[in-house]
């Protein structure tokens, strides 16, 4: 029961991923490619450059640009380990 004069507080909003919320959100951005992870890690540096964002919404997008951050340097570290591998085949031949 609520008495006269006094408002609900919102509930506190949860940080959600990128991609969605939750342990969805993850699954999501593995799915990027490094071409969409860079493209969605840009729009979110571009949102929090033109710095029209409340807090929340910034502090959101920089969880979501740390996101992507780490599926680029995932997809990297992968490319970088398959030229090593044939360049390792490649000698050995």
């Amino acid at each position: 029961m609520r008495h006269r004069g006094v408002q609900a507080r919102p509930h506190p909003a949860r940080p959600r991923q990128a991609g969605g919320a939750g342990r969805r959100g993850r699954d999501v951005s593995q799915d990027l490619t490094y071409e969409q992870a860079l493209a969605k890690l840009d729009a979110q540096l571009k949102l929090l450059e033109d710095g029209d964002l409340s807090l929340e919404d910034a502090l959101k997008a920089v969880d979501d640009a740390r996101l992507y951050l780490k599926v680029c340097t995932e997809r990297l570290e992968a490319a970088r380990q398959k030229i090593e591998v044939r360049g390792e085949t490649e000698a050995t031949e």
